[in-house]
């Protein structure tokens, strides 16, 4: 195994997350192959374990952890989210940005494929308003000449940098956008987009029943399967952009329901 070596002086946050890298490519861990690698404590590795499986990135096992065939419901913590499919992620930015046309209103959901997008967004010349609810995005957006950032107040998710609740989706009702980005735990042709988190629903409804055209992200992982909830029906998705990895039938099997799909390169 050619993983590199880190020391345990390393930030907590970034030792789990080359170890979420490490059993996404590996499928299995143990925690001596662990010790080893991080150079630090079995019990150290053994709550990063513990904490990597509250956050529905494993699931541990006798000695060790493996992937999570179906992940644990809850809320991934943004730093450990932004280590993940990073490659896909921005891929899918790329492309997506290309949707955005100059002069447009936009809703950008919060997530980091969605920080992806803002970024390059932020890096056209284009004029644009973008109605947004997560910090990191507004921040990155804030890089643009010609773009105005509309902030939606609320509950602050402190470990995902954004807001949620009663303010935030009073404010929401108020804003009409071209486009809304909103992303998905998953999406199939039969169950459209859904999520693990219940709580988001709401908002994602108000805001795909404000914008006129409804544009899901969503990397190749999340394709041709479903989760626990609902947000939107496969009627209701008019775009969905994904990476090359993304399963040609599975494409096909959503463009047959009459949505577009861009598969960035």
């Amino acid at each position: 195994m050619d993983m590199e070596h880190f020391s345990d002086q390393d930030f907590a946050e970034e030792r789990r997350k080359k170890i979420v890298n490490l059993i996404r490519r590996d499928k299995r861990v143990t925690v001596n192959q662990l010790v080893e690698l991080c150079l630090v404590s079995a019990g150290t590795v053994r709550n990063d374990l513990k904490e990597l499986e509250q956050a529905g990135m494993l699931v541990r096992t006798h000695g060790g952890a493996v992937v999570p065939t179906v992940p644990v419901r809850g809320e991934i913590a943004l730093p450990l989210r932004e280590g993940t499919n990073t490659d896909k992620k921005e891929a899918i930015a790329r492309e997506a940005v290309k949707l955005i046309k100059d002069g447009e209103s936009v809703f950008l959901d919060a997530g980091t494929t969605s920080l992806a997008l803002a970024r390059e967004l932020s890096r056209t010349d284009r004029s644009f308003i973008a109605v947004v609810n997560d910090f990191h995005i507004a921040e990155a957006l804030e890089e643009s000449e010609r773009g105005q950032i509309v902030f939606i107040g609320g509950v602050v998710r402190k470990k995902n940098h954004n807001t949620s609740g009663r303010v935030d989706l009073d404010m929401l009702k108020r804003y009409m956008v071209e486009k809304v980005f909103l992303t998905a735990d998953a999406v199939s042709a039969d169950k459209g987009a859904t999520t693990y988190l219940v709580q988001d629903i709401q908002y994602k409804r108000i805001v795909m029943a404000n914008a006129a055209k409804k544009i899901i992200l969503a990397d190749s992982t999340k394709l041709g399967r479903h989760v626990f909830a609902q947000f939107a029906s496969v009627e209701e998705i008019d775009t969905v952009v994904t990476d090359s990895a993304a399963d040609a039938a599975i494409v096909s099997e959503l463009e047959e329901k009459g949505v577009e799909v861009f598969v960035a390169p």
